[in-house]
């Protein structure tokens, strides 16, 4: 019984019956072995190994007792009843030297590592109950780090913190609060979830893989930039909270819970679904999507703006009601569906923007610019919304075009063509203005049209600069349903 003093072995150490710790220490600097005895903490006392640990034989005290493996040079961590069972262990020693588990470790209290030393996990477990301190390294290969309390790498280590290095496909699992993450190492590999029962702050790093994951309905909330080099995955009914941090994604992103965004970005640069998941804009923030969009979840159609910005090559733009939608960058981007747009269409410069051969519709609320081109196909664009509109056509040819207001009947949609009116509107087949003020007046805009022009009972036509009815032999039919006076196209030529 050491109880509260302290018992130093200078040689070896062999335990056949039972040593008990209270308060006290027991330092043993030669080779240590329990194999069919017991080491039992009736206290908060330490057991010091320094040596070669053979087996601890049955370790025992449910709420106390530290083993710390302290030697000069490298040690082995014994498998012993794998798992082994600890309530505190410190890894320590002399630095830059290797401690090495050789089984599944659970520790029920706090484990932490000293500066400078090394604990490699390699494929074994270490399961920490309480709190994790790293201030050295550790390193993982296939196995799991699952830190179950607070979780702090902010330690000295090799680097003015602590390490962590996945040499392969391992997983730290994080269910507490963390601190700081230290020096998180691995350039393909490696995952860190954080899977607290309750709320989490997801601390601001460059990870591989990251599972926003835990209890249902619980929030994990970014506190600053977090980069992805592999994928991002949410659990379902689970909420990541960006806020105004930006999240940028290398890989797939997988959102089957919640992800909301206030006026930060999360930029997904490669596969992206959010089947049965949410995309929730809170304020002015953006998503913005290069890879293939399997879906959007339920997307938030009053705020936001989504942006379809592949490089080289065709992007598919996914069937959905949109606050603002972009398409950027370069290449083409296809409707695969009928798309509605509650604020502003944009094509930017050098982007094709193609209904394509489903001649898919287009309703748009307020303005839709277009710096790039638009292959319209047989398809109908619509503007809708309830205030005045914008349309600036660029440089190419539209289909179908209905302008019906859903506000009041003086507002209009505003023909922009553009400096010195350099892309005037050219339609293929017809106009209808069926409530509203169809408005070429303001920037004294051109007109063409091959089809037929209807204007409903009570919409109006602000006349601007030359209208162009070009239809050919195919013919074509003028209706202005108002109560005379009718509208005053003004000057046309008939061709």
């Amino acid at each position: 019984d050491v109880a509260g003093s302290t018992l130093t072995v200078a040689g070896a150490s062999v335990v056949g019956g039972t040593i008990t710790v209270d308060a006290g220490t027991v330092d043993a600097n030669g080779t240590f072995t329990a194999a069919g005895g017991n080491v039992t903490f009736t206290g908060d006392g330490d057991l010091l190994l320094s040596g070669v640990v053979a087996s601890l034989g049955t370790l025992t005290g449910s709420t106390h007792g530290t083993v710390t493996y302290d030697g000069a040079g490298a040690q082995n961590i014994p498998a012993g009843a794998d798992p082994q069972t600890y309530v505190n262990l410190i890894v320590g020693g002399a630095a830059d030297q290797t401690k090495t588990l050789l089984g599944d470790v659970i520790v029920s209290g706090a484990f932490t590592t000293d500066a400078s030393v090394t604990t490699a996990m390699g494929t074994k477990n270490l399961t920490v109950a309480g709190g994790t301190d790293i201030n050295g390294i550790v390193t993982i290969s296939t196995g799991t780090l699952d830190a179950n309390g607070a979780f702090d790498a902010a330690g000295t280590g090799d680097a003015t913190c602590g390490i962590i290095t996945f040499t392969d496909a391992g997983n730290l699992e994080l269910s507490g609060a963390v601190t700081s993450l230290g020096v998180l190492t691995a350039v393909d590999h490696g995952t860190v979830t954080y899977d607290g029962a309750g709320a989490q702050s997801i601390v601001s790093d460059v990870y591989v893989n990251l599972i926003a994951g835990g209890a249902a309905d619980q929030k994990k909330t970014l506190l600053g930039v977090v980069i992805f080099s592999g994928d991002f995955t949410t659990d379902a009914s689970v909420t990541t909270a960006m806020g105004p941090k930006n999240l940028t994604v290398a890989g797939a992103t997988d959102i089957n819970g919640t992800v909301t965004i206030a006026a930060g970005t999360l930029d997904a640069n490669g596969a992206f679904d959010a089947t049965g998941g949410n995309v929730t804009f809170t304020a002015g923030g953006n998503l913005e999507l290069e890879g293939a969009v399997t879906s959007l979840g339920t997307l938030t159609h009053t705020l936001g703006t989504v942006t379809y910005n592949k490089g080289a090559g065709d992007q598919d733009i996914f069937a959905d009601t949109y606050f603002e939608l972009i398409v950027d960058n370069a290449g083409t981007k296809e409707l695969t569906g009928a798309v509605i747009v509650n604020e502003d269409l944009t094509i930017e410069t050098g982007v094709t923007l193609d209904v394509t051969a489903g001649d898919h519709p287009i309703n748009i609320k307020r303005h839709f610019e277009n710096k790039g081109a638009f292959t319209s196909e047989d398809g109908t664009i619509t503007f809708d919304g309830d205030d005045d509109q914008g349309f600036t056509p660029g440089a190419s040819t539209y289909y179908n075009i209905i302008f019906a207001t859903t506000g009041a009947a003086t507002k209009k949609l505003i023909i922009n063509d553009g400096p010195l009116n350099a892309n005037p509107l050219v339609m293929t087949n017809d106009l209808t203005v069926t409530t509203g003020t169809f408005d070429l007046g303001t920037y004294d805009s051109a007109f063409s049209i091959a089809g037929d022009l209807l204007i409903s009972n009570g919409a109006k036509w602000a006349k601007g600069g030359l209208v162009t009815f070009n239809g050919g032999l195919t013919g074509q039919t003028f209706t202005d349903s108002n109560i005379p006076p009718v509208a005053n196209l003004g000057d046309i030529t008939v061709d």
